[in-house]
């Protein structure tokens, strides 16, 4: 009767980057742009539960989203 299925497919931290070039005798060399995410996706058939926390959702918080974003300047 307490046995579940508790298998789960989760999308931890995924991080995208792009380099934009510039010609040579600019004074900018390259531009890189990058955006990361962690934790965006689990898919379970408990929500709101951290399938790799047994006490998430019930004496803890549940795992936070985020995604930061950033821009590199080279000179």
């Amino acid at each position: 009767f307490w046995l579940r299925d508790s298998g789960y497919f989760k999308i931890q931290t995924v991080e995208l980057a792009y380099t934009l070039p510039f010609r040579a005798d600019s004074i900018v060399k390259n531009v890189k742009f990058s955006l990361r995410g962690a934790n965006l996706f689990t898919f379970t058939k408990f929500p709101y539960v951290d399938p790799e926390s047994m006490d998430a959702g019930v004496t803890e918080y549940p795992l936070f989203r985020s995604v930061a974003a950033g821009i590199k300047l080279n000179f």
